[in-house]
């Protein structure tokens, strides 16, 4: 779904009125995470609306809920069977499966931009998203065993990105690619500072700048989709997807952290990874990394 949504975007929306769309997507999309948050709320007990909820037991308040889900998700898909894409065309250089794919391999690893920008990535998905886990579970700790804050998390979570999409999607057109990169970074590292400094029913907010923080995910791929040319698009952000798999790898040593230390050390730890991430996106990716398109691509049809 990523590889498509991207070479969608490349293809059909110009660099200059991607920051338009985008924050249209990330503004008002989250809105309806909201709405969903309560729903999911009303379902599960209703503590977000003063108790009232639909009065379903487990597990039919779980099978309502998807239920409810699954029209969703298939209209996304009737929606995206609209697209028009034109289908891959073989490089010049390229014959066979496997020189195909070493073509796609050689590009991305002489392409500085891109393998630096997915490699920060996963240093900023470990850090900013694979935590999650651990600060949902320390809520209990903070609040009591009793608090129920799930459907609470969810609504700021995605409040909180409705808010930051709009304003990262300004700040795409007015500034350049590498400033999102640096504010949704920031923006988590501020949520991992609230996590080890707050306590009571304040810890809550770490939910919403995490939430806001975790538009990383998209502008990180507008940075990839950003350098890429336009024939490669598909190939880079499918490196990146199958990359992503080594966040795994954080997830079970942020468990192993907590175990060992608290989950307090995994937030610091998990807070050291942003600083780096920082200063490697300062020290390493230029601000525009649009590359000159080669005549094939340029005359391709969008």
């Amino acid at each position: 779904m990523m590889t498509a949504l991207w070479d969608a975007l490349k293809r059909g929306v110009s660099t200059s009125r991607r920051g338009a769309a985008l924050g249209l997507a990330y503004g008002a999309g989250p809105l309806f995470a909201c709405a969903g948050a309560l729903l999911q709320d009303a379902a599960f007990g209703g503590a977000m609306l003063g108790g009232r909820s639909f009065g379903l037991a487990f597990p039919n308040n779980h099978l309502a809920m998807f239920a409810a889900v699954a029209p969703l998700l298939l209209l996304a898909g009737v929606a995206f069977a609209m697209f028009t894409l034109p289908a891959s065309r073989p490089s010049a250089d390229s014959g066979s499966l496997l020189s195909e794919m070493a073509v796609g391999v050689r590009q991305f690893l002489g392409n500085r931009a891109v393998w630096t920008a997915v490699a920060i990535y996963v240093v900023v998905y470990s850090g900013g998203n694979a935590i999650f886990a651990n600060v949902s579970l320390h809520a209990k700790s903070v609040l009591g065993d009793q608090a129920d804050t799930l459907g609470m998390q969810s609504f700021l979570r995605f409040g909180f990105k409705a808010g930051a999409g709009a304003m990262l999607g300004w700040l795409l057109a007015a500034a350049s690619p590498r400033a999102t990169l640096l504010a949704t970074t920031s923006i988590l590292l501020a949520g991992m500072a609230w996590a080890l400094g707050s306590s009571g029913w304040w810890f809550m907010a770490t939910f919403g700048l995490l939430g806001a923080g975790e538009l990383f995910g998209a502008y990180f791929p507008n940075y990839v989709t950003t350098a890429s040319e336009k024939r490669f698009v598909r190939v880079n952000m499918a490196y990146l997807s199958v990359l992503s798999a080594l966040i795994g790898f954080s997830s079970l040593a942020f468990g192993a952290i907590s175990d060992r230390h608290g989950r307090i050390a995994s937030f610091a730890v998990a807070a050291g990874l942003l600083v780096l991430a920082l200063a490697l996106i300062a020290a390493l990716l230029p601000a525009d990394p649009t590359p000159r398109e080669r005549p094939a691509d340029a005359g391709e049809s969008p």
